[in-house]
């Protein structure tokens, strides 16, 4: 029956097999050697060469060692156990409003306005005279040089005139005028503003109980890193068969 080499025997013969490997940079590569001892220290090795086995374990942990740092975010992550649903909305608004007003105003106006002014009177020229007229007659007789008179004749002429008089005064005015005026206007008002709001949701959405919630973050915290790591050292470098 042929010998067999432990990983044991291996690390025995020469203990720098593990120099090779990375680890994350969180985690104390000592503490991963001795998980991986404990776990399969009495378990056949695959590779019994030292030399090649060094190589093989910094392949492979070079491979893998991607998914072991993000083991170690996700441990890091808080949360609420008995809240199953936690997100983030962040809502942004960008608005624009543009107004633009053109007005063109080409007119023309004529006034025009014509009036007769027509004005009559009248007038009224009044004269007034007196005149007196005596007229006596004398005569003598044959048998004496005096005379008497004959007759007397007095005449009285009163004259009254009056004259009217109508004027009439007629007037004629015309006044026009025009009017041109051109107005252009051109008003651009524009506005631009932005507003955001940032929504947290986060809760229990009811599918899930309290109870059931607690049980599977217990079940989760079973899990182990180191245990992990030394679990896929066993499938990958050792024979588990005894």
């Amino acid at each position: 029956m042929p010998a067999t080499i432990t990983l044991w025997g291996l690390y025995k013969w020469d203990n720098t097999i593990f120099d090779t490997l990375v680890i994350p940079y969180t985690v104390e590569k000592e503490d991963i050697v001795n998980n991986i001892l404990l776990e399969c220290s009495e378990l056949e090795v695959v590779y019994p060469d030292p030399d090649f086995m060094k190589t093989a374990i910094g392949s492979w942990a070079t491979a893998r060692i991607v998914a072991w740092q993000h083991y170690v975010e996700i441990m890091k992550v808080k949360y609420n156990p008995i809240e199953n649903t936690d997100k983030y909305e962040n809502i942004s608004y960008h608005d624009t409003d543009r107004e633009q007003t053109t007005t063109a105003d080409n007119g023309q106006i004529t006034t025009s306005r014509r009036g007769t002014d027509v004005s009559k009177g009248t007038g009224i020229d009044a004269m007034t005279r007196t005149q007196q007229t005596n007229n006596t007659n004398s005569v003598s007789a044959f048998d004496t040089e005096n005379y008497s008179n004959a007759n007397k004749q007095l005449n009285d002429v009163d004259e009254n005139s009056d004259t009217k008089k109508t004027v009439d005064i007629a007037s004629n005015a015309t006044n026009e005028g025009l009017d041109t005026h051109s107005t252009n206007t051109n008003t651009i008002r524009e506005r631009s503003f932005s507003h955001g709001a940032e929504n947290h949701i986060h809760g229990n959405i009811g599918v899930t109980t309290n109870q059931q919630m607690l049980t599977q973050e217990v079940d989760f915290w079973r899990w182990d890193l180191l245990h992990q790591i030394a679990m896929e050292f066993r499938q990958k470098f050792c024979i588990s068969v005894y």
